[in-house]
Formats: C-alpha cells, sequence, structure tokens
C-alpha cells in the first residue's frame, strides 16, 4: 500500500470511447468462463481510511456478455471479463448486452473514490461504464486509460474534467450517504478484465489513499 498525490485521468459520462483498427492480441490466452457467480452485502470497514474490497466475481449478478474467469494473476485467481470480438461490429455501447452489479454498505457518509483493478486487450478494449446507485446506463461514467496487457488500477471518475474544472470540483469521488449501496458495471468494450473493485474514503486535506497489487479486506 502506498499513498501519493493522485494524477487526474480524464473520463467522459456517457460517452464511447471509439477505436481504429485493433492491435495484435499480445495478452495472455483468455481466462475460462465458469458457471455463475455469488453474491453478499460488504461492510466499509473503520481504519486509517474507511474501505471495502470488492471481488467483482463474487457480484449479486452478472450478465452475459460479461463472464465469470479464471486469471492465475487476479485476486484469488478469478475475476469477470468480456471476451475479445464479442460486440456486434458499428454497435452503439448503449445496445451492448452485460452488466455487473456489486452490493456494499458504507458505514458513514461521506466522500468515496472508486478504484478498479483492471487488464485491458488494446486499444479498442480498453474501458467499462461504471456508475454507483443507479442501473440506468445513461448515467454512468466511463472508465478507461491506455495500459494494456497487464493488471493495474484505475480510478473512476464521476465528473469530465472540463466539468470539473468549471464546478472548481476534483472530478474523482462519490458522495455516498451510510448504508447500502450498489455499484454497477456495463459492457462498454469486449476484450477487458475487472478483478476488484475498492471504495475507499476520499478525505479532506489530507494524502490519499492509493492502491497497488491485490488488496486484502
Amino acid at each position: 500500500m502506498k499513498k501519493i498525490v493522485v494524477v487526474a485521468l480524464i473520463f467522459c459520462a456517457g460517452v464511447y470511447a471509439g477505436c481504429g483498427k485493433r492491435r495484435e492480441n499480445k495478452t495472455p490466452v483468455p481466462p475460462a468462463p465458469l458457471a455463475g457467480a455469488g453474491g453478499g452485502m460488504h461492510l466499509i470497514q473503520a481504519a486509517d481510511f474507511e474501505r471495502v474490497v470488492l471481488e467483482a466475481e463474487a457480484a449479486r449478478e452478472v450478465t452475459p456478455e460479461f463472464l465469470v474467469g479464471e486469471d492465475a494473476e487476479a485476486s484469488g485467481g478469478k475475476c469477470v471479463w468480456i471476451p475479445d470480438k464479442v460486440n456486434p461490429k458499428e454497435a452503439p455501447p448503449e445496445s451492448r448486452k452485460g452488466r455487473v452489479s456489486i452490493d456494499f454498505a458504507a458505514a458513514k457518509g461521506g466522500r468515496y473514490a472508486v478504484w478498479l483493478r483492471r487488464k485491458w486487450l488494446d486499444g479498442c478494449g480498453n474501458s467499462v461504464s461504471v456508475a454507483v446507485d443507479t442501473a440506468e446506463r445513461s448515467e454512468s461514467v466511463l472508465a478507461e486509460d491506455g495500459t494494456y496487457g497487464r493488471w493495474g488500477w484505475l480510478e473512476v471518475a464521476h465528473l469530465s474534467s472540463a466539468v470539473a474544472e468549471k464546478l472548481g470540483k476534483d472530478p474523482h469521488g462519490f458522495d455516498l450517504a451510510a448504508g447500502k449501496h450498489t455499484l454497477y458495471l456495463f459492457n462498454n468494450e469486449d476484450g477487458i478484465w475487472i478483478d476488484q473493485i475498492l471504495v475507499v474514503e476520499f478525505p479532506e486535506g489530507r494524502e490519499r489513499y492509493i492502491p497497488e497489487g491485490i488488496e486484502k479486506p
């Protein structure tokens, strides 16, 4: 675990990340699908930071084109993923099937950062749509970056950089009341893997918590 200053990433709410010609797949063989996924409520525990670690494959709901699969470098050897080339060509994101629903609870109200431990295939498989407490895809935000072929953490922004600058706010962080919440992942592109989701306190006036490697509850 390491605490450093966050470099803000650029996200656009509800916007499809377009791409040109696909790069060759130089990642390991995709994980094999497993039969089914379990669910449960996860409580953010009080520590140096209020935080909860969610395992994507343990979600309450995993619907195709998302699948539960195996990956030797994922937490517990499992993750959720969308196989390459399963989305129809030229189909708009809103028509793409697949959702992951993960329940959790906040021990206290406040501002929380949401991080994804993800692996992308290439420039045409490097994004996922994310929403908190709304199952409406139109209200989701796009999480994407340009790191391919390996696991790493990506922070989700709830505002685009332009909107955040206009409002004078940090684009990252979600305001959560104490109690139950649901995080949703929507199919935006194929060729993606999601391992863990970290929901962690977004403190004011002190250093942020930055995840590294596999997080432990």
